[in-house]
């Protein structure tokens, strides 16, 4: 007697938690009524909430409901993404016609996002490509990830497309602005003809250069004073790059990264720490060898 009484305790409980399952179904899909009931009386409620079966995700026993659906005869609502290489559209096909599938739908239609195709009214022609889509409707239509499905054909389509287009577009060019006066001020690599640093021996090495060209004596002190001045005024010195490829590039300039090199060696202030196992004991400072195993 206390066995079968347990037992029909049992399957009163589950029968309480199944009518408490199915009226929070209900209610989580928006209170289906009219011509819409019978469509979800067809709809298998564990698949609409739990999705598969998942036997790791509820502790799952004969009396568990919540472990999702382990494979019945009733329906399995989900939207199904594709991708339709001729328009380069994401298509979205509703499986069943529920009103939060439609909603959600009819909603991206509203803000001109998507519109609904002539011949089939289950699908729905969304911009854009596969990917970025499936991501936008799993994070902001409010579906759970099962009720939203796309196949690896599609998705490997859709990705082959998008490649396609951003390959065949040309670079895009950088607009040219006009630099104010106040702006060219504030610029340290800015160089006018007009500035102090530019008359002299730097215009002088800059006509040698030209010079150079034309089969002319090249004047090596000049170019010195010209890398120097560009040198201390980018203040190539804290860029140890730029001054080893400035060092490789000629004689000249190799005598200028070096010098520009001492200046900062010269204002580092270097300090050499020990690392040494120390221990204090008697007064005396006992230090040991570094061990490198530990």
């Amino acid at each position: 007697m206390e066995i079968s009484a347990w037992i029909g305790d049992m399957r009163e409980r589950k029968r309480q938690e199944w009518r408490a399952f199915r009226g929070a179904a209900y209610n989580e899909w928006g209170k289906p009524s009219g011509q819409e009931y019978p469509l979800f009386k067809s709809c298998c409620v564990k698949w609409l909430m739990d999705g598969p079966l998942n036997p790791d995700r509820f502790e799952f026993d004969e009396y568990t409901i919540r472990a999702g659906c382990d494979g019945c005869k009733q329906a399995h609502p989900k939207i199904t993404l594709g991708f339709d290489p001729v328009s380069a559209c994401t298509t979205a096909t509703i499986s069943h016609p529920l009103s939060r599938f439609v909603n959600y739908l009819g909603r991206l239609q509203d803000e001109g996002k998507a519109h609904q195709d002539m011949h089939n009214p289950a699908m729905y022609r969304i911009d854009g490509y596969l990917r970025p889509n499936l991501t936008s409707m799993r994070k902001g239509s409010g579906f759970k990830p099962h009720l939203i499905s796309t196949s690896e054909s599609s998705m490997e389509a859709s990705d082959s497309a998008q490649r396609a287009e951003l390959e065949a577009k040309p670079p895009a060019k950088k607009p040219r602005t006009e630099m104010s006066s106040a702006a060219k001020s504030d610029d340290p690599y800015n160089f006018d003809d007009d500035d102090d640093e530019f008359e002299a021996e730097m215009v002088a090495a800059c006509v040698q250069v030209e010079n150079r060209q034309k089969g002319e004596e090249f004047n090596r002190t000049g170019l010195k004073s010209v890398l120097r001045l560009v040198g201390e005024t980018m203040e190539l010195k804290h860029d140890p790059l730029t001054l080893h490829v400035l060092r490789r590039t000629c004689k000249s300039a190799k005598i200028v990264a070096e010098e520009l090199a001492k200046q900062k060696l010269a204002s580092l202030d270097l300090a050499v720490t020990p690392l040494v196992d120390g221990r204090y004991r008697a007064g005396e400072d006992n230090f040991h060898f570094y061990d490198s195993d530990n």
